[in-house]
């Protein structure tokens, strides 16, 4: 299990698997078949897989076979985990085994927005569309996302009628080039991103933009106090991931500043499904 194994790439599947790791509890597991079943995608072999690759950097002794034993070659070290973490085991002499019918745990059940957000209309039809999005300094996040939806727009045949560009809400990276961390998983993703300096965003802006989004609830709290005075940007302003079907009302985009490689994957992964669906939604407004 090697969290810095960089000889194979990383997907969204990884990154999935391994958020369901991390969201088990303490003295809790999951079999490798548990978790795809919770996915609704891969198998065990595929979980599995994910595991020996990456599963290093998570708590790899909560993912174990379907009858209760540990990774082959890691019982003792498991076995520590589970004593330490009071996780139910099963008497089987030397042999680790977990009690599956008392530890097993299979997640909590994803929450849907009750209702998925739309698009504020055109300010000046006739125009390109024009989308913002805004993260602190404009050098992970909005510009990652910037990317994302700009090749989300291409494919949805709107490319000419949509104008997608990012922002930061502080200025203390501005002139900058986007994270070298965030152009790799880019680019490993398949994305292109360009040429890109920091800017900063100033309540003079907004009245420009027919859409702007945050990345989170502090930027969306930013913006939203740049408007005094601006009555027209009623709605313009929103969370990102409200375009996502499946996040949770309020989700999301955590800052991966501070992390490594698998903090800007997994932004990456919250990302692109709102990003497919502002994209649809523009096709659908710019059609008609």
């Amino acid at each position: 299990m090697n969290p810095e194994d960089t000889t194979h790439p990383v997907d969204g599947y990884t990154d999935r698997v391994l958020d369901v790791v991390e969201r088990i509890p303490a003295g809790r597991v999951m079999s490798y078949g548990d978790i795809a079943d919770y996915l609704g995608e891969g198998g065990p072999r595929q979980v599995g897989r994910v595991m020996a690759l990456w599963g290093g950097g998570v708590a790899w002794w909560r993912v174990i076979h379907a009858d209760g034993s540990p990774p082959a070659g890691h019982e003792q070290a498991a076995r520590a985990h589970y004593v330490a973490e009071a996780t139910p085991l099963r008497s089987s002499g030397s042999v680790v085994r977990v009690d599956m019918r008392r530890a097993r745990w299979l997640g909590d059940p994803p929450r849907l927005r009750a209702a998925q957000a739309s698009l504020p209309p055109q300010r000046e039809p006739g125009r390109p569309y024009r989308v913002c999005i805004v993260c602190m300094g404009n050098i992970c996040r909005s510009p990652m996302a910037e990317w994302v939806l700009r090749a989300e727009i291409e494919r949805a045949g709107v490319q000419d009628r949509v104008e997608v560009s990012s922002a930061g809400v502080g200025d203390w990276q501005l002139g900058k080039d986007i994270d070298p961390r965030a152009r790799a998983v880019l680019a490993r993703h398949g994305y292109h991103s360009g040429g890109h300096r920091a800017r900063q965003i100033g309540p003079s802006w907004l009245a420009q933009y027919d859409l702007i989004l945050a990345v989170d609830k502090q930027i969306l709290g930013a913006l939203h106090r740049m408007t005094v005075g601006q009555p027209d940007m009623a709605g313009r302003i929103r969370l990102l991931r409200t375009f996502d079907p499946a996040s949770d009302d309020g989700g999301e985009v955590p800052d991966p500043y501070l992390g490594e490689w698998r903090e800007f994957a997994h932004v990456l992964t919250l990302i692109e499904p709102a990003a497919r669906q502002i994209a649809t939604q523009l096709a659908q407004a710019l059609a008609r």
